[in-house]
């Protein structure tokens, strides 16, 4: 007696999950037979996959986004418009310029500041190297003729900074594994509408459902050949709903080098931390997003660890150079991964305050 064979529907990427259950939804409620006798689990498994999509939209790319790349050009480019501008009338024949140009050229060799570097540190940086050139070095910006451009400079630093501050705040506020929990909703109501279908196959005969049950395996046929790679089989266990990971969660985070006893969340900098727990491997989503070890001080910004940093990377341990140019204070920290191919980050928190030294 044929029946709907299983298929691990938590290993599906998202657009696949989507289009798997789109697919079989519209088949059902085409299919005379099953959309009259299973009507009932038709109903929420509808509103579950529309749940999901509507999710599914909104947890791609934040718009702020292309702002932010759109302000940090601006600014880089001002920066670089006033660091070449200084660097032109370093050693002009006109003595007071060329003296104001030397002052702003070791200025600017001072704070080496690189446009290509890491968002927050580049904000950080400008906004002080800006506030130099307003006020100490005010005449010799003057004297070059540039204060328009470091007034100018100041303004796109100030939006960067703005839009950084925003996106981060919308960030803050999207529910932590909303898609997650959506899937698994749309996956047990897929599961209660199959079981009734091989149920009705068993009591009333095959005959009435046999084109449903043949394109249904024929699609999960596809779907372990060319989604998931697997050799083809008719496991019925795919069928049950799995069993739920452990929760990701860091259990213990502390200093491998130079550590503190009396002060074990006492971390120096450009030293190696180790992290332990459940569920930490870094993982790249498949449209790009990097998995990050993140930082995010007072005023809630945020300051990723470069890859380089990472210099061991499993589920139940992370060992890493902790950030070395991050002020000395408190933090907090967190872990953004995307397993199993999800396309919103799952951060895991470290419930308590770090402090660099």
């Amino acid at each position: 007696m044929q029946e709907i064979d299983g298929l691990h529907l938590e290993h599906l990427p998202n657009g696949a999950h989507a289009e798997y259950h789109h697919t079989t939804l519209e088949r059902a409620k085409g299919d005379s037979a099953v959309s009259s006798k299973c009507a009932k689990y038709l109903t929420p498994y509808q509103a579950a996959y529309d749940e999901q999509n509507r999710v599914y939209k909104t947890s791609t790319k934040n718009l702020s986004t292309d702002d932010i790349a759109a302000s940090d050009r601006l600014r880089d480019e001002l920066y670089r418009s006033f660091r070449d501008a200084v660097k032109a009338m370093d050693g002009i024949s006109i003595p007071a310029m060329a003296e104001a140009a030397k002052v702003l050229m070791q200025l600017i060799k001072d704070y080496r500041i690189d446009p290509q570097g890491q968002l927050d540190k580049e904000t950080g940086d400008l906004r002080n190297f800006t506030e130099d050139l307003k006020n100490k070095y005010a005449d010799q910006v003057a004297a070059l003729g540039l204060t328009e451009v470091a007034n100018e400079l100041e303004k796109a630093n100030e939006q960067t900074a703005t839009l950084i501050k925003q996106r981060d705040s919308e960030n803050k506020a999207r529910e932590v594994g909303l898609l997650k929990r959506a899937r698994a909703a749309t996956d047990k109501a897929y599961r209660q509408l199959v079981k009734m279908v091989n149920a009705l196959v068993m009591v009333e005969g095959e005959d009435a459902y046999a084109d449903f049950v043949a394109e249904q395996n024929s699609l999960i046929k596809r779907y372990k050949q060319q989604v998931l790679g697997q050799t083809v089989s008719s496991d019925k266990e795919d069928d049950e709903e799995p069993e739920e990971p452990a929760t990701p969660e860091i259990t213990k985070f502390y200093p491998k080098e130079n550590a503190n006893p009396d002060k074990p969340l006492e971390f120096p900098r450009n030293k190696t931390a180790v992290l332990e727990g459940n569920g930490l491997k870094l993982v790249d989503s498949p449209e790009g997003k990097k998995a990050q070890l993140v930082l995010i001080n007072y005023v809630e910004q945020r300051m990723p660890h470069e890859d380089s940093a990472i210099l061991l990377n499993t589920d139940e341990k992370i060992e890493f150079t902790m950030m070395y140019d991050a002020a000395e204070g408190q933090y907090n920290f967190q872990i953004e991964t995307y397993p199993n191919g999800t396309e919103e980050a799952v951060i895991i928190k470290y419930p308590e305050t770090i402090t660099l030294v």
